[in-house]
């Protein structure tokens, strides 16, 4: 598969409306969101006044796009980057990780803002 994963910060920014980063993405193809994009959005509802509201926008949302689901093919880009990453003395967030695994099983390319998927060797990643 090749394509677009759309990091949590990305989602949020677009679900709250976010026009130059919407219209930024309208000129690209090819997106998809993941388990671990929609477990993060829901977390948030969860957290906030709307939270049915919230977790409705989030289940839309993530229905619109191709969904990745956790595999086996993950869970070992997850192990080998994991320890790739500690054994160069780094340390990301678990659900980060999570994400470029999802991203590199599948060869996508993560669309974020975060800067802690640059430290990933063979990750490719557009910041917004």
């Amino acid at each position: 598969m090749n394509g677009n994963l759309l990091d949590t910060n990305v989602v949020v920014r677009i679900l709250n409306g976010d026009k130059p980063l919407i219209k930024t993405l309208s000129e690209m193809q090819g997106f998809c969101t993941c388990t671990i994009v929609l477990g993060e959005l829901l977390f948030g509802a969860a957290k906030s006044i709307h939270k049915e509201e919230n977790k409705r926008k989030a289940r839309d949302f993530c229905s619109h796009y191709p969904f990745i689901h956790l595999t086996e093919s993950v869970s070992y880009a997850y192990g080998d980057l994991k320890k790739d990453l500690q054994s160069h003395g780094l340390t990301l967030p678990e659900n980060d990780m999570w994400i470029a695994a999802t991203a590199l099983a599948n060869n996508l390319t993560v669309i974020t803002q975060d800067k802690h998927f640059d430290s990933i060797p063979n990750l490719t990643v557009i910041k917004l």
